[in-house]
């Protein structure tokens, strides 16, 4: 009876370790680290909210100390999530927790049921079920809820931008005509006049005028200077 009793108990930390934590048996060395406060948080979390859980946990490091090692790593990644969430969404962290609590509970009750357990057990599992969708429902309710605020807040936003647009047009006009005007007299004050580069040509003198063409005088024929001669 006790043989029987070894090979059940560790065939069911074997089905629990999958349908519990979703994780499979690893080796050491691919096993990321986990520190001893990270291990003693993830432990106090379980103890805090599923009693039950930190049992089975305790089993599975005498007995299976990889996939407790594997266990301990996804509780606290969920525990460091849920707090998160609790800073950034503190009314939703209630919500979140209740979700994952009934997550874990339904994976048990799956494990159990799996090993041969009574009919009860499928009771409990299907209220579990109804209770993790009514659990969702109730956070899209919230995101809902939360949208319909933040619409509501650009609604207003936006209905005070049409209020003031006819101002801000006027006021951004004005501040661009005084950008302008100030570009421009900086222009102007940047310009140096160019200097008149007098022409070389000033310090010659003039030249003479040409005076006029003398008009060639009538030539004398030497016949017409000599006397008629007398006959």
């Amino acid at each position: 009876m006790d043989v029987i009793r070894f090979f059940r108990s560790a065939f069911l930390l074997a089905v629990l370790t999958i349908f519990v934590f979703a994780v499979v048996d690893a080796a050491a060395e691919s096993t990321p680290a986990l520190s001893s406060k990270a291990e003693a948080a993830a432990m106090d979390f379980a103890r805090a909210h599923h009693a039950e859980l930190a049992s089975l946990l305790e089993q599975l490091k005498a007995n299976a100390p990889s996939e407790y090692r594997s266990a301990m790593i996804e509780l606290d990644k969920t525990r460091e999530r849920l707090e998160r969430s609790r800073e950034k969404t503190p009314e939703r962290a209630d919500i979140e927790l209740a979700e994952w609590k009934v997550n874990s509970r339904i994976r048990l009750l799956a494990a159990r049921l799996a090993m041969g357990g009574d009919s009860s057990l499928e009771a409990d599992l299907k209220a579990a079920i109804r209770e993790r969708l009514d659990l969702r429902v109730e956070l899209m309710n919230d995101e809902r809820a939360r949208l319909r605020r933040r619409l509501e807040k650009l609604d207003e936003t936006i209905a005070e931008q049409e209020r003031r647009t006819p101002d801000q047009v006027e006021k951004e006009f004005a501040g661009l005509q005084r950008g302008a005007a100030m570009t421009a007299n900086a222009t102007k004050k940047n310009v140096k006049p160019n200097k008149t580069v007098e022409s070389k040509s000033t310090d010659v003198k003039p030249a003479p005028k040409t005076p006029p063409a003398l008009k060639p005088e009538k030539r004398l024929d030497k016949a017409t200077d000599k006397k008629p001669s007398k006959s």
